[in-house]
């Protein structure tokens, strides 16, 4: 490429540029990506110093600079051998640089005499740095934009030759690729910012501790270091996961840097794949971030390229990215270490056009379009693309190169580099989804956008903040000055407050709600929130991003919500964190305050007692409901408050929710449970007196229990004396009679025993006594007992028993007593039919219930809900069929319930009834029936491994030996 030497240089003092330099000196795009990429007034990147060293020592210089220019000034971004006032200044004025020439083309300024040269003789630079000649090479960014010059100088005349100028170019072209990286560094940086957090998803490390080390959030790449997942790691400290680093360098340097952030480079051999790692260290007021990059392979390849002298090779150790060379027709001749790494193959498979196999087949055709078209024009070669890895994955690479001329300006080759942009390919699609998802939710929603660029004023608005206020878009203003004419005066003070704040970084986020004034002229009310999203290198706010909604209804419900609160009658209260920040004059007068002021602005706990009636203490009971109303929206609860004059009184107190003047606010209101207690007090008197009378009832039947019985067992026996010794000289008459005395006086005495039955256990002087009982012989003795009372042989008594021992814990006395009752009900009810007496079983093959069924009268359904009551009976009236007190059904559930058992009924009329003794209710309190299991705990192990095969109420296999099921004796068991 020939030297430039179209361009007009003046001196210093006289230079004015060109319409067209001062075009590209100004251009907006240009200066903003000096900013994008933080070039200027920044300490020296090392990577750019390199560069800078390597080109000096490459072409015997003394002096070489790595410069910017932004719209009048030179900076150096990196210098080697300038004096001592220019490389201190590390800028210089633009009118007495050289290498303003270089930016205004993309060629080379080549002078091999400065002195000599009347175009630049008389130029600053040539006195600041005592230069005798000049190459300098233009810096571009990834779009072209001319954004800077590498260039080098000697003090002395010299004949820059062609391969001199090339080699400017491949350090510029390094150089280039290094700020390319700090751009593409730059932007992912901003978009992670303000888009999402990724750290889940990226390919590095990434762990925070707090103050003690203890880990608090880690990805899986960092945890894998520690040979543990992120789950196992969290909690625990760095020094319990790496416990070699407790007492290495390594430990001691990490506990040093607890309170610096910075990037540093560290040999960690303490974990495990141990190597080089960029250790990015972010420090904060609770703790410590690390974002752990694994460089092994770059440092392998620095310590490689750094013992090697081959141009290339050197050029490998200052760049990150890959580097190739290839020969005029594309066959490569050189890749570094990087590049291979990026395609997935070695060098020798590269060489040549075996590079090409690597690219992805449906990209390949474009690569090689633009390649064709690169080497046919000489023009830069720049495209992205994707390699298919030989591990099958897709790299994305951005691809760039230039041609490589000889003396003749033939062009002889490339040389260029390709960046692994995969992250930043994953990140584009991330955001793209994001986006869409953004505008998607955002489309549905009332909400409005704008975007604020501070420094300029100008600010985007979306469409619907337009429109919310009944502009088209387009018709309101773009600076912020005179966006700010739309505010209400009321509320501008406030708006500039809250905004200032924000800005200078006092406050984490904007939020202000106040009215703004609609195309006609009313006013909106608006909530109005954002946020800065980026700032310069000293804090000064650049851009902000936030959000419009109409609140102007919620204002509305507000103002509504305020005129029902203050006329209401029930006391209400709205309070905070902070304490009581309004009230209304009816929780004024029940806290019997002198007024409203003597309430608002004080804490809650002001009218807390110090205990409620329970024995919690009230600001312990107070935090856990607010927290409860806090997370369900609304609660409610009894509490003790106290009112002004130190008196104390009950309430039902509801916690809710509410917004108010813009604020999250719980409201308070309540009922006074004052009069309700007293009520309920006496109550409980009445209740106290009603069950002491019905004890005393119950106490005084069963101590009358000699007193009733005695009489009347000397009427019975002294009857059956009287028909045992009969006479002739009784008449008929008399001995019928003497029969009904002796009939009235059994039937009376089992009345009596009955009633006095009930009383004892009303009485609680019933008492259970469990013994282990085979409750399938129990049955069938109740059932052979009462057999001789079938009054017909149309009636059949038959029980139905599996075979095998089916013990229980119980009281066999009381629970055959019950039995005797339910079987004799259905003797006395079945005119025709059968009666059975069975066991039912669980699934598990437990004992769970006992039913007598019969095919008798049935209960009619209204009597079904109070035939366990005493003296109910399925027949009433002086007509009824069937004799009885009524007074069985209710001595067995009596029984049954104290026992802990559940005696059911069901019947239908005409077709029969069936009672049924649960004997495992979980539903009864009470002491429970306790199944025995069999002899042996082998077959007790046989019968469960059959229990999800048995269902309810079927037969359980009748070889007892080998089917006999355990029931667990434990009451903590018993489910």
């Amino acid at each position: 490429m020939s030297p430039r030497s179209n361009h007009r240089p003046t001196g210093s003092h006289s230079w004015s540029p060109s319409e067209e330099e001062r075009s590209l000196l100004f251009d907006t795009g240009r200066l903003a990506a000096l900013h994008e990429g933080a070039l200027l007034d920044v300490p020296p990147p090392d990577d750019l110093q390199r560069v800078v060293d390597l080109l000096a020592r490459q072409l015997q210089a003394p002096m070489a600079t790595l410069s910017v220019v932004d719209a009048d000034r030179q900076f150096f971004l990196a210098s080697t051998g300038l004096p001592a006032p220019l490389a201190l200044a590390r800028e210089t004025p633009l009118p007495g640089a050289i290498c303003k020439h270089v930016l205004f083309d993309d060629a080379p300024v080549v002078i091999p005499d400065v002195r000599g040269d009347e175009r630049y003789a008389n130029h600053d630079a040539i006195e600041l740095t005592g230069m005798g000649c000049y190459l300098g090479a233009p810096i571009t960014t990834g779009n072209g934009t001319r954004i800077g010059v590498l260039c080098v100088m000697a003090r002395e005349a010299r004949e820059w030759t062609d391969d001199d100028v090339r080699t400017a170019q491949d350090f510029a072209a390094v150089a280039t690729a290094l700020i390319e990286a700090r751009y593409v560094r730059s932007r992912e940086r901003q978009e992670r910012t303000e888009k999402l957090d990724i750290l889940t998803r990226i390919t590095e490390g990434f762990v925070t501790f707090d103050r003690g080390w203890h880990v608090k959030f880690v990805n899986d790449k960092a945890a894998a270091l520690a040979r543990c997942t992120p789950d196992e790691a969290r909690g625990r400290t760095l020094w319990e996961l790496l416990p070699p680093l407790d007492n290495s360098e390594l430990g001691g340097w990490l506990r040093s840097i607890q309170s610096t952030t910075g990037i540093y480079e560290r040999e960690w051999k303490g974990v495990a794949n141990p190597g080089w790692f960029e250790l990015r260290v972010v420090v904060s007021s609770d703790g410590t971030s690390l974002y752990i990059r694994d460089i092994t392979s770059r440092k392998r390849a620095e310590h490689a390229l750094a013992a090697s002298e081959a141009r290339h090779r050197e050029l490998t150790f200052v760049a990150p990215v890959g580097i190739f060379e290839c020969d005029a027709a594309g066959g490569c001749t050189y890749l570094n270490q990087r590049a291979l790494e990026l395609m997935g193959v070695e060098l020798p498979q590269a060489l040549g056009d075996g590079w090409a196999m690597a690219i992805h087949p449906e990209d390949r055709e474009r690569v090689f379009r633009e390649w064709r078209a690169t080497a046919q024009h000489g023009r830069e070669f720049r495209v992205q693309f994707r390699f298919l890895h030989a591990n099958g994955s897709e790299r994305w690479a951005s691809g760039r190169a230039t041609a490589t001329r000889d003396g003749d300006g033939t062009i002889i080759g490339f040389i260029g580099t390709v960046a692994d942009i995969t992250d930043i390919k994953t990140f584009e699609r991330e955001m793209l989804r994001v986006n869409s998802r953004m505008e998607h939710a955002l489309a549905g929603s009332d909400i409005g956008l704008w975007d604020w660029d501070v420094q300029t004023g100008h600010v985007m608005s979306s469409e619907r903040a337009m429109t919310m206020l009944g502009y088209a878009p387009g018709e309101l203003p773009t600076h912020a000055e005179e966006l700010s004419g739309f505010i209400h005066p009321d509320d501008f003070e406030q708006v500039t407050r809250l905004l200032t704040a924000h800005l200078d970084g006092e406050t984490p986020f904007y939020r202000s709600t106040h009215r703004l004034r609609a195309k006609d002229g009313s006013w909106r009310w608006i909530l109005d929130a954002g946020a800065v999203v980026e700032r310069d290198a000293s804090g000064r706010a650049l851009r902000a991003i936030g959000t419009h909604v109409d609140v102007s209804e919620s204002k509305a419900a507000e103002e509504r919500f305020r005129l029902l609160f203050e006329r209401s009658t029930v006391p209400k209260l709205l309070i905070n964190d902070q304490g009581v920040i309004d009230c209304n004059d009816a929780a004024v007068m029940a806290l019997r305050a002198r007024s409203k002021q003597s309430i608002v602005g004080r804490s809650f706990q002001t009218f807390l007692p110090r205990m409620q009636p329970g024995g919690t203490g009230s600001r312990e009971a107070l935090v856990a409901a607010v927290r409860q109303a806090t997370e369900s929206g609304s609660h409610r609860f009894e509490f003790v408050l106290r009112r002004a004059d130190g008196s104390e009184f009950p309430l039902e107190i509801t916690l809710s929710r509410a917004t108010y003047d813009g604020r999250a606010v719980l409201l308070a209101t309540w009922r006074d449970l004052t009069q309700q207690r007293e009520a309920e007090r006496v109550l409980r008197s009445a209740a106290d007196a009603a069950e002491a009378a019905s004890r005393a009832k119950s106490d005084f039947l069963a101590r009358m229990s000699h007193e009733l019985r005695s009489p009347l067992n000397s009427v019975i026996g002294f009857s059956r004396l009287l028909q045992r010794s009969r006479t002739s000289t009784l008449s008929t008459t008399d001995a019928k009679y003497l029969d009904r005395i002796h009939a009235n006086g059994v039937h009376l005495l089992a009345v009596i025993n009955d009633i006095l039955d009930i009383a004892r256990i009303e009485a609680g002087r019933e008492h259970v006594e469990r013994t282990r009982v085979d409750v399938a012989a129990l049955v069938r003795d109740v059932v052979q007992q009462l057999e001789g009372q079938l009054a017909s042989d149309s009636v059949r008594l038959r029980t139905d028993l599996q075979c095998g021992d089916w013990m229980i814990e119980t009281d066999e006395q009381k629970l055959r007593q019950v039995l005797i009752n339910l079987v004799g009900n259905a003797i006395k009810f079945t005119t025709a039919g059968e009666i059975v007496a069975a066991l039912q079983f669980s699934a598990s093959g437990a004992v769970s219930a006992i039913e007598v069924r019969d095919t008798g009268v049935g209960i009619s359904p209204e009597l079904l809900p109070v035939i366990f009551d005493p003296f109910e009976q399925g027949e009433t009236g002086t007509a009824r069929r069937f004799e009885g007190t009524g007074l069985g059904l209710a001595i067995s559930k009596q029984l049954c319930d104290l026992l802990g058992y559940r005696l059911t009924v069901t019947s239908d009329v005409g077709r029969g009834s069936v009672f049924r003794i649960t004997l495992d209710d979980t539903s009864t309190r009470g002491d429970r029936p306790r199944s025995v299991a069999g002899s042996s705990p082998a077959l007790a192990t046989a019968s469960e491994s059959h229990e999800a095969a048995v269902p309810q109420q079927a037969a359980v296999p009748g070889d007892a030996t080998e089917h006999r099921v355990a029931i667990v004796p434990d009451e903590a068991n018993v489910a």
